[in-house]
């Protein structure tokens, strides 16, 4: 598990792609300040390499 900045989440993406690794991308989606401990987060969008076909992950 690794945490990215979403500013510089296409490069780190592309990356992890083509050294064949699967990325899931999870969101928060409880706020912390309604939250005590752990905040709510849920996978939103599954990258592997054979799933990738846009130009704009494999720069």
């Amino acid at each position: 598990m690794a945490g990215v900045p979403v500013h510089a989440l296409e490069p780190y993406l592309a990356k992890l792609v083509r050294l064949g690794e699967s990325v899931a991308i999870c969101e928060q989606i409880a706020t912390t300040a309604t939250s005590k401990g752990l905040v709510e987060r849920k996978v939103v969008r599954v990258l592997t390499p054979g799933t990738i076909t846009g130009r704009s992950i494999t720069r």
